[in-house]
């Protein structure tokens, strides 16, 4: 009697196990509701990535956090994760019911992808280098890694940064795609100027990111990489190599009607042309910055009138 009681009480058990799963999974989908699509969050401030500012405007320009630091997931995914947070337990559960380890680790990092976005930038890490450790998914490791490297940048930890630049060359390289090797050169190129680094940034630049640039999603690499460059000189007074990188940036912003290209290199030309006593010309950068300047450019206004005093005197 005893034997058959407790086959039944393990029947019950098998029982309500297969039907845990499609039970959990319902009431997932219906916390769910409508939210799905929409967007994970619209709450986060924008934030500042230049860490070494050439110009006054450099230091204004803001960038939305969900297009500087993005996950490994594709859309669908992530919506779906994103807004099933406000529904922690029962997508946790879900996943437990599965023995979903890989899909814990999504989670996860839309959790710590979220904290980044809400503005606080340690726990962020915390969660993301986490997953990094623990993830299986050699795509999900790359992606994280290449996060945590603008992270730490950000958040001027340049050490931790290089170390994640480390890990990303040294291990992760072959997992990342064209435009996400650009962006690691260019990364890893913002971080050695910030140091002072200035012959290495400008080889990355030369030699790795420029023959890139074209091969690339993005219209402004190439005009990135020259502006870049000419920021470069400009810092290690090598004002020739500046004004000419500048030239050609200027170039292609005209070539592309870029207007924000247009004012910033017409601003640091003036800039360049004051260093070297050329203040004729200067002002004829500034005058052309000045036409162009609007209510929709007015992080400009500061270098125009700073310049501008430089110029006359």
């Amino acid at each position: 009697m005893r034997n058959i009681t407790r086959l039944s009480t393990r029947g019950n058990d098998c029982n309500l196990k297969l039907i845990r799963k499609p039970i959990l999974l319902c009431l997932l989908l219906i916390q769910l509701g409508t939210n799905v699509f929409g967007d994970p969050n619209t709450s986060y401030q924008k934030i500042n990535f230049d860490k070494n500012p050439v110009l006054s405007s450099d230091s204004l320009k803001k960038v939305e956090p969900k297009f500087f630091v993005q996950s490994s997931l594709d859309q669908l995914t992530e919506n779906i994760y994103f807004s099933s947070l406000n529904n922690y337990f029962f997508l946790t559960s879900f996943l437990n019911a599965k023995n979903d380890r890989q899909g814990g680790m999504k989670l996860e990092e839309v959790l710590g992808l979220k904290e980044f976005y809400s503005g606080d930038s340690d726990r962020a890490m915390q969660l993301l280098a986490a997953v990094l450790n623990n993830t299986t998914d050699s795509i999900q490791k790359a992606k994280i890694c290449l996060n945590l490297i603008k992270i730490s940048y950000s958040n001027n930890q340049f050490n931790s940064a290089l170390q994640f630049v480390k890990l990303a060359k040294d291990s992760l390289n072959k997992f990342y795609n064209n435009n996400q090797k650009y962006e690691l050169l260019f990364t890893e190129a913002r971080i050695a100027l910030t140091l002072g680094l200035t012959s290495k940034a400008e080889n990355l630049i030369i030699t790795k990111a420029l023959p890139m640039s074209n091969r690339v999603k993005g219209r402004h690499n190439e005009y990135n990489c020259y502006l870049f460059l000419g920021k470069i000189y400009l810092k290690s007074r090598q004002l020739t190599q500046a004004k000419w990188f500048f030239i050609q940036a200027n170039t292609i912003a005209i070539n592309q009607h870029y207007i924000d290209g247009e004012i910033e290199t017409s601003l640091l030309l003036a800039k360049t042309k004051i260093k070297v006593g050329d203040n004729g010309v200067a002002l004829q950068d500034l005058a052309r910055a000045k036409r162009l300047i609007d209510e929709n450019h007015s992080i400009y206004f500061a270098d125009l009138k700073n310049l501008t005093r430089l110029a006359t005197k």
